[in-house]
């Protein structure tokens, strides 16, 4: 039956019976599954596959996984599974190699192949994310890993069903290589009546609009999502974008640079090709990710962003392509490296950089209410040994991790508390299920003031939260978690990064003899930090630690969204309001939007004049881009620079061709003269919003400019790099964000860009001390 011949209704009717087919499934495994990541965080997705690989509809309250499935059945197809293992009706295989599909470890696939009339017609599969996989540490994500071997029990596509019948030796082998068996079996046993539900439900299907009728409507599906993405993607101004952002995550309580940097292309045929020219080399660490981490990380980005509207399946892998990602690194790591904080570590700063180049990339478009300042990346807490009730378990606390601050959009802040990108519904684990499971007891959790970035709109919050240990005192405790001294993001626009994150131990407390007094509140993380004991603070990444009753922690949820524009722009309403919720301070506020207050609050007269000097301010300490650049290029040769930032040049610089080339281009462009007059434009037209600050015009002349949105000085033409023309300043994070939610200003600078005519600030870039500046825009006119 030709896919142009079916009946519309009919095709419609059969979209929405097998999007609820899936959906069902997805709930049978979510609720039979025994760990609350997936029970009650939702991390579960149910899918439908035809034997070429292409899925054809997907139910998930997780998106990373669409196209691993994909890559499992092609697995299976060049290893001559069907000939030489066998696919047979009622087989169910297990994968949770990352290598083969997926993003690590704990996300484990079971694949079903559907058969109709002996006809194998397709794949059902079954995601989840399993806490514990038998890893060198407890929670299957695990600081100590320094190499593959280290990540847990790997599974690549092995048979687990044979023919209806579970083999009892592979069953075995997975539940003996685990601390947790009980949560592993409940964990593999609802992913196969995942897989069973959506079997019976689909031969039902078949058997109601006929297996012709079916095959071709699954066809057009995939199809169809492929046109819808490719008229979306030719929605989008042709050319490419470019951002990059930067972690610090390495082993345990070391830290090392690492950088990403994102090239979007968007082509006029209604493609995007996503490339990384530089990326930091694979590391002896958790924090790489194999090629189909960034293949899912790319989609759900996309997904989000681009196509929240549209039809989610493979289709729009024809579209939406992974360009040149280099192999050995960060995020194209060979076999042997360990990837186990890929999906929110290395994986969601490939995330916060590609947000942000698609985020110019729909400004540029017109598409001003779908920016979105880059957020992702969480920090978590593994925990395993003997719970309260003397049992093995391990598993992670995710009922804190999952309340994360989102980034700033055009008009609006950031969400505060309560977003992630690769899970859209954001389902927050019950604290009560987790203190069950594990024996704790969750303190404190509330909002963490101030740790959104700053901007015209200011990044959501994420939340501080304190646990301690009781009922058990045969227990280990990791952290894993990136971002104590370097943010994972950029803002947006002008706009800052989110604020540091940390993971503090009290340990040999007298919390018990203070609740018991009353004197305790579980009110006031500044009450609990002054509890007797000894007090260890660290970064947001720590190896395991055996601890007892009584030992607690203070942890973040995740370094908070990303803000958007000038901060000097910030409604002085906005603040008061902000302050009314005690998301921020005032004394934040007199220092990064320049509020004046007074007895009865805001002075909205003084803080008019007071943004006017702060803006004056600018203009004297700015210097010419020209100027600053040949001092960047001479403090680079000359290696007057912290040491951490002439390593971290040095290794990228020996690790990747593009950035040589970067740097030569950069020492080209020393030698000229890229000082702005701050002339104004005599605007004939305008082409484009570039920004909120940049515009794209056409002069009286008929000549093409790049000048600023509000007073017309002129930066440059479209082919050059507008940064070079604008005032440029560096200052300490410590001046933006005060205390522990500040960056290590040995590792970062925060580089800020201003209009030479009217002292806007146009962008930050939160890099390390040296780096070259970045060109973000190649518009194709």
């Amino acid at each position: 039956m030709s896919i142009e011949n079916l009946d519309p209704v009919k095709y419609a009717i059969f979209c929405h019976k097998i999007d609820n087919i899936l959906e069902e499934g997805k709930e049978v495994v979510r609720y039979l599954s025994g760990s609350t990541i997936t029970r009650e965080a939702g991390e579960v997705q149910e899918a439908f596959y035809l034997p070429s690989g292409d899925g054809v509809a997907i139910a998930c309250g997780i998106l990373m996984h669409i196209m691993n499935v994909t890559r499992v059945i092609n697995y299976m197809k060049e290893e001559g599974y069907a000939r030489d293992i066998g696919i047979y009706e009622g087989d169910q295989f297990i994968n949770n190699d990352a290598y083969i599909g997926g993003m690590h470890v704990p996300d484990t696939a079971i694949v079903e192949p559907l058969f109709f009339d002996d006809k194998l017609i397709g794949y059902t599969a079954s995601i989840s994310h399993t806490p514990e996989v038998g890893a060198i540490e407890p929670g299957g994500m695990s600081p100590a890993a320094r190499e593959a071997y280290h990540d847990g029990l790997h599974l690549p596509a092995v048979k687990l069903v044979d023919r209806g019948k579970m083999r009892r030796d592979v069953f075995n082998m997975i539940l003996r290589s685990a601390r947790e068996p009980r949560g592993i079996e409940l964990d593999m046993r609802a992913r196969i009546a995942g897989n069973e539900r959506v079997r019976a439900r689909l031969k039902d299907l078949i058997r109601e609009v006929g297996l012709e009728f079916f095959l071709s409507a699954c066809e057009k599906r995939v199809n169809d999502a492929e046109a819808f993405a490719r008229n979306r993607v030719k929605e989008l101004k042709p050319g490419i974008y470019r951002s990059q952002a930067f972690t610090d995550t390495f082993y345990g309580n070391e830290n090392k640079l690492a950088v990403v940097q994102v090239e979007l292309e968007v082509k006029e045929t209604g493609e995007i090709i996503v490339s990384t020219p530089v990326v930091s080399p694979q590391a002896p660490c958790f924090d790489n990710a194999y090629l189909p981490a960034v293949e899912a990380t790319l989609f759900y980005t996309v997904l989000v962003t681009l196509l929240p509207d549209g039809i989610w399946n493979t289709g729009l892998a024809r579209v939406i392509k992974v360009g040149h990602i280099p192999s050995q690194s960060r995020l194209n790591a060979d076999a042997s490296a360990s990837v186990g904080y890929a999906t929110v570590g290395i994986g969601s700063v490939f995330c916060n950089a590609l947000t942000d180049a698609l985020s110019r990339a729909f400004y540029a478009s017109g598409k001003k209410d779908e920016v979105l300042a880059p957020a992702t990346l969480i920090n978590d807490t593994p925990i395993g040994g003997l719970n309260q009730w003397g049992r093995p378990f391990g598993t992670m606390l995710t009922s804190s991790a999952m309340t994360s601050g989102g980034g700033a959009r055009i008009g609006r802040d950031g969400i505060d508390t309560g977003v992630n990108m690769w899970n859209p519904w954001t389902y927050i684990t019950d604290a009560e299920g987790e203190e069950q499971l594990a024996p704790i007891i969750h303190v404190l959790r509330k909002q963490r003031p101030e740790s959104g970035g700053p901007g015209k709109w200011r990044g959501g919050v994420g939340v501080a939260h304190v646990t301690m240990i009781h009922g058990s005192d045969k227990v280990q405790v990791l952290h894993f978690g990136a971002g104590g001294k370097v943010p994972t993001n950029q803002g947006m626009f002008g706009g800052y990064p989110g604020a540091a994150s940390y993971f503090d131990w009290v340990l040999d407390s007298d919390i018990y003899q203070k609740f018991n007094e009353g004197i305790a509140s579980s009110n006031s993380q500044e009450a609990l930090e002054n509890f007797e004991g000894t007090h260890i603070p660290g970064p947001p990444n720590v190896l395991a630690r055996s601890v007892k009753p009584g030992d607690f922690w203070l942890s973040t949820s995740n370094g908070g969204g990303a803000g958007s524009g000038d901060p000097l722009e910030r409604d002085p309403e906005a603040v008061q309001k902000d302050i009314e919720d005690g998301v921020t301070t005032r004394e934040f506020c007199e220092k990064n939007y320049g509020i004046v207050f007074n007895d009865d609050g805001i002075d909205f007269a003084k803080t008019a004049a007071n943004k006017n000097e702060m803006r004056k301010q600018r203009l004297l300490k700015g210097i010419p881009a020209s100027d600053y650049i040949k001092a960047l290029v001479n403090r680079r040769n000359e290696g007057n620079l912290p040491k951490v930032a002439i390593d971290f040049i040095n290794e990228t610089l020996a690790f990747s061709e593009d950035f040589s080339e970067l740097l030569q281009a950069e020492e080209r462009i020393a030698t000229q003269n890229t000082k702005n007059n701050a002339q104004k434009a005599s605007r004939k037209k305008t082409i484009l919003n570039l920004t909120p600050y940049l515009d794209l015009i056409e002069d009286s002349n008929g000549e093409t400019l790049i000048v600023c949105s509000q007073c017309d000085t002129i930066y440059c033409r479209p082919s050059e790099n507008f940064k070079y023309f604008s005032l440029i300043s560096e200052r300490a994070p410590k001046e933006i964000q005060p205390g522990r939610l500040s960056f290590d200003g040995e590792w970062i600078t925060y580089r800020e860009f201003y209009c030479p005519g009217c002292a806007a600030q146009i962008e930050v870039e939160a890099v390390p001390p040296g780096w070259p500046i970045l060109k973000t825009y190649e518009i194709q006119l």
